[in-house]
């Protein structure tokens, strides 16, 4: 996506938001304000879905958020960002131990979908996590493994903040194996 927020011209208020980044500092008056803009606009368009799931994932309403982010898959199936988000979602604020088998198959497919349509660091690095903590916790075998995903990771230039980043979305410890 180009810019993280696109603002109204009149008051310069954000409108659409791109990116958990923004939401993330924004005061929760200010989200509050959002979602009930986007509520009485509705969700018709892939980017207002988007904005709303962003704002939904930064009050961990998980449900709803991925909602949302299904529905602008559906409605934009180029947006890379709508499917790690919806993988967020999938674990709720919980380590990817806990998933069930259905999701954490949904995340590997959404991730692997997002990583079709733009590749990132970020993404490899999600997959090499639900890889790590999911399937070589539990004995599963998958391949590529998680040292391959964390590997492909790497040579998308993986970032230290971009590690930060995601385990503090995800709520938890920053594996030692990413450190």
């Amino acid at each position: 996506m180009d810019k993280e927020v696109e603002t109204c011209g009149y008051c310069q208020s954000p409108v659409i938001i791109k990116s958990f980044r923004t939401v993330k500092s924004m005061p929760l008056p200010q989200i509050n304000k959002l979602i009930s803009g986007y509520a009485a606009e509705g969700t018709g368009t892939p980017l207002v879905a988007f904005s709303l799931g962003l704002c939904q994932l930064r009050l961990k309403l998980y449900d709803k958020a991925l909602k949302c982010f299904e529905q602008s898959m559906g409605q934009d199936a180029e947006n890379a960002d709508a499917y790690f988000y919806a993988c967020v979602c999938l674990l709720k604020g919980t380590k990817a131990f806990l998933l069930s088998k259905d999701d954490a198959e949904k995340c590997v497919e959404y991730l692997n979908a997002a990583n079709i349509i733009k590749p990132s660091a970020l993404y490899y690095l999600f997959l090499s996590y639900i890889k790590l903590d999911f399937y070589k916790r539990k004995f599963f075998g998958v391949s590529p493994d998680w040292e391959e995903e964390f590997a492909t990771a790497q040579e998308y230039e993986l970032s230290a903040e971009d590690i930060e980043f995601l385990f503090d979305m995800l709520q938890t410890e920053t594996p030692t194996q990413f450190a």
